[in-house]
């Protein structure tokens, strides 16, 4: 099976993210030594073209599937392993936003009261709207069944609203007959990189000191005996 693992992206690409792809590389590649994994990336300031790019290059390869991986993600080695064996025509991994203020996930379904799905402590499947592209696995058919353009920002005059590239890209593909599903299990394991200030009350926090903690996270969570260090883990 030929796999395209496509990476959008920007000037420049996360050392985190990096390591994970390579240890998605090398895990698949000791697993399933059939497998022939081509990544691509394509830099560029429109995330929509460089998208288009990336599939109409798959295609022109002969691909079997593209594995969509930001390169603000963090992901398990075996997550291309795990969205295959599901064996769906558009599979995801769900993942938080980016906005300590308002924060909630990518994944979307009009059942719900707030519109978004909530993959905490959740297993399994399930069959939802949209989600966004961060760690998604994709068959080539659904390229081939749907007519260009896959990939642009939409606009709603009726909410004054834009849609992301990846919302028109499942909402499309919908309209088409394809069901788009999160695996839970695997969101657990997903993460999502960004900004964020480091100041003297992390510190505290990470020492275990009680002021220092409150301010950092509340009482959601147990003040450590110790700050946990050590390398990166994959």
């Amino acid at each position: 099976m030929k796999i395209a693992v496509c990476i959008p992206c920007g000037d420049l690409l996360h050392s985190r993210f990096m390591i994970r792809v390579c240890a998605l590389q090398r895990w698949h590649r000791e697993h399933f030594p059939e497998d022939c994994l081509d990544i691509r990336i394509a830099a560029g300031t429109l995330i929509e073209t460089s998208r288009n790019t990336l599939a109409n290059n798959a295609l022109a390869e002969g691909a079997d599937a593209i594995l969509w991986l930001d390169s603000d993600m963090v992901f398990p080695p075996d997550l291309l392993a795990r969205l295959l064996a599901h064996d769906k025509d558009i599979i995801a991994a769900n993942y938080s936003t980016r906005r300590q203020e308002d924060i909630g996930t990518v994944a979307f379904d009009r059942s719900t009261t707030d519109g978004w799905i909530n993959s905490f402590g959740k297993t399994g499947l399930q069959k939802i709207n949209s989600i966004g592209m961060g760690a998604m696995l994709v068959k080539m058919d659904v390229l081939r069944k749907m007519p260009k353009p896959w990939f642009i920002v939409g606009y709603n005059p009726n909410t004054d609203f834009y849609v992301g590239e990846d919302i028109y890209f499942c909402n499309k593909a919908i309209g088409l007959g394809y069901d788009v599903w999160v695996e839970h299990d695997l969101s657990q394991e997903t993460g999502h990189l960004g900004q964020f200030e480091y100041t003297m009350e992390i510190v505290g926090a990470a020492h275990g000191t009680k002021e220092g903690w409150e301010i950092a996270y509340g009482d959601q969570r147990p003040a450590p005996e110790a700050p946990e260090m050590g390398l990166e883990r994959i």
